[in-house]
């Protein structure tokens, strides 16, 4: 029997346990051309954040949360990670 990945999902919480995992996904992904798509998931507890009463701008902070995702999910994977030489 055959394995054939075609896509690969590497869901990361920008850890040194995603960065290793990371490493390993982008090896797979070169070794089999599959695709690799990158997920990460932002919590929100709002159960456990203030009232509005208090300050929290709810809609600003999760602007801001979803903007600094974005950007550590841009710095995960090296650009030229899928031309360096293996």
């Amino acid at each position: 029997m055959t394995i054939r990945l075609q896509k690969i999902l590497l869901p990361t919480d920008f850890s040194d346990f995603s960065a290793t995992a990371t490493k390993y996904a982008c090896e797979l992904a070169a070794k089999f051309d599959a695709e690799l798509h990158l997920l990460h998931s932002l919590e929100t507890h709002l159960s456990s954040t203030p009232n509005f009463g208090l300050g929290l701008d709810l809609p600003k902070y999760f602007k801001e949360s979803r903007v600094a995702a974005e950007k550590s999910l841009a710095a995960v994977l090296d650009p030229n990670w899928s031309t360096v030489e293996r």
